[in-house]
């Protein structure tokens, strides 16, 4: 995570200019209660490249430390698990769902699936009706597009298996999630 200050530098603006940036929506960011605003190496990444702006006009010393920690990021990749009960609401998610989506488990927990900017492939629908529809077999494999928070379109592979619980949760599914390249 990158803060003001640090894609300030790396763009030879102000932190203020960053600031304003942030409150215009042109870059996402994070923020835990009302700490400092953070922003994602993917989110600063995507910006540079919807702008247009020459990597050399950047500091290289930032950019280089950006790319480095974004192969990082994308080399400690954990499976992108996101568990929901029978109601089709999210009980559980993980750190890799959170580096795929942009959306941290506070975010999600008890949210509807459909929540997830999330479209089946051929179907248009929503992950929540698809679940739903009657499927035979122990997993059902799909194909999804979706927006992350920081605006990049991600294609997926997307294998759901049904579960019977324990406890107070009696069944749901698992949603487990792949990045595909395009």
């Amino acid at each position: 995570m990158l803060t003001t200050g640090e894609v300030a530098k790396l763009f030879h603006v102000s932190a203020q200019t960053v600031i304003n940036w942030l409150d215009q929506g042109r870059l996402p960011y994070e923020r835990i209660g009302k700490g400092p605003r953070r922003l994602t190496e993917a989110s600063v990444l995507k910006y540079i490249q919807d702008i247009g702006i020459s990597t050399e006009a950047l500091d290289g010393d930032i950019y280089e430390s950006i790319l480095k920690k974004s192969t990082a990021q994308i080399e400690s990749h954990v499976a992108p698990i996101v568990v929901v009960d029978k109601d089709a609401r999210i009980i559980a998610w993980n750190e890799g769902a959170t580096e795929l989506f942009g959306y941290n488990s506070m975010d999600m927990i008890s949210k509807p699936v459909d929540k997830l900017p999330t479209r089946v492939d051929g179907t248009g629908s929503g992950l929540e009706y698809t679940i739903r529809s009657p499927w035979q077999g122990s997993c059902l494999d799909l194909k999804a597009k979706h927006e992350s928070k920081a605006g990049i379109d991600i294609s997926t592979s997307v294998s759901v298996s049904k579960f019977f619980g324990q406890a107070n949760i009696k069944a749901g599914y698992i949603l487990l999630f792949q990045e595909v390249s395009t």
